[in-house]
């Protein structure tokens, strides 16, 4: 059958274009989009304004940025920041009125198991409603934030935007790279030295997943003369995307692996040379029980040897309960290896520190109310 692609087929080819660094690609898929009279979603908006700004095509850029905070005003979901009327979803972008939905329920519930049913059914679709207008305040937030971002980027002048064009255009692959760029366990054949990757002697730390790389860029901004940072992404499209915003910041104190992390940790991470190791928010087993962990003996094993005796820090951040007791459980079963940092020996805390940063799901659970966070940290023996 011929079966058209849909709105999210398209985001997920544009997004991967931009991650590419290819901005014209990116901008095709816009074409097709209208082409086949389908609204691109505010998210695809920021992330052409953010790859556009990144290679250069400024007034691309800005189009895209006025587009993205149009679709957010036309979507009507509104954003996380809303104050509102202290409700947690408003109607509007064509979902209807939550009090509304309700009113035509109660109507319908006569004491007749037929419109009992009935009844349930409304229920979980004004359920299902309010999930989407949840999923979309979101991503209006995190799109705004992203346009805001690039906005701030453009603003510091044309020649500023252009020497970082000229250096995303060129590729990490480039040896004029300002942030280096390992692949594959490969690649090197022994561990980096981090003075020679660095230029100084400053304390290393280490995120590995880290996704889209917003929390680690943030915090190695923070510690720059303070601190170097290295972040650990399997993904491709995540690392380079991270490379690039490292350049947008002009960091000079992070270095980008991209692999499995097991691999590159024993591959490229030399032993007792971090100070610190951070996991945040890590895919959970898909069940209890199953083998496919990040977090596991030989993953604390890699750990240990990569953090520096005595001083070394191992942080793992969770809002999934069952993750959190099977991490401790790991943990507790290497007492050798590694010692609880809350007092009394408890193993997590919950809540995690003031300024400790933030993510685009950690976003999504607190708008989604699941406020639970789990706090592991502990110090290397």
């Amino acid at each position: 059958a011929d079966v058209k692609p849909d709105v999210a087929s398209f985001e997920y080819l544009l997004k991967a274009r931009c991650a590419a660094m290819d901005a014209k690609g990116a901008w095709a898929v816009v074409d097709d989009m209208d082409r086949e009279y389908l609204e691109v979603p505010p998210q695809a908006h920021a992330a052409l304004a953010t790859v556009s700004s990144l290679t250069g095509y400024v007034e691309k850029a800005r189009s895209a940025c006025e587009a993205a905070r149009q679709a957010v005003k036309d979507n009507g979901a509104g954003t996380v920041e809303d104050d509102g009327a202290g409700e947690l979803f408003r109607s509007g972008g064509g979902y209807g009125s939550d009090s509304d939905e309700r009113k035509a329920a109660n109507e319908q519930v006569k004491g007749h198991k037929k419109d009992k049913r009935h009844s349930q059914q409304q229920q979980q679709q004004e359920e299902a409603s309010k999930s989407v207008q949840q999923f979309l305040k979101l991503r209006n937030s995190d799109a705004l934030r992203q346009v805001e971002e690039v906005e701030k980027f453009l603003a510091l002048g044309d020649d500023f935007v252009k020497e970082v064009a000229a250096v995303v255009n060129r590729g990490p692959e480039s040896e004029s790279s300002p942030v280096l760029l390992v692949e594959g366990a490969a690649n090197v054949k022994k561990p980096l030295c981090f003075k020679e990757v660095f230029g100084n002697d400053l304390p290393v730390r280490l995120e590995v997943c880290s996704g889209h790389g917003d929390w680690v860029t943030e915090r190695a901004q923070r510690d720059e003369g303070k601190a170097n940072w290295l972040a650990l992404e399997m993904r491709r499209n995540r690392i380079r995307m991270t490379w690039a915003k490292a350049v947008r910041r002009r960091l000079d104190n992070v270095a980008l692996l991209c692999g499995m992390a097991h691999e590159m940790m024993g591959a490229h991470v030399p032993s007792g040379s971090l100070t610190e190791v951070y996991v945040n928010y890590p895919d959970p087993p898909e069940w209890v029980g199953s083998s496919q962990c990040l977090v596991d003996q030989a993953f604390l094993r890699d750990a240990h040897r990569s953090l520096k005796p005595g001083v070394g820090h191992l942080t793992l951040v969770t809002d999934d309960p069952n993750y959190a007791m099977r991490m401790c459980r790991e943990l507790s079963k290497v007492p050798r290896l590694f010692k609880p940092t809350e007092h009394g020996g408890k193993p997590f805390k919950s809540g995690v520190p003031e300024g400790y940063g933030g993510s685009y799901f950690d976003e999504m659970w607190k708008n989604g109310r699941q406020n639970d966070r789990y706090y592991i940290r502990y110090k290397r023996v």
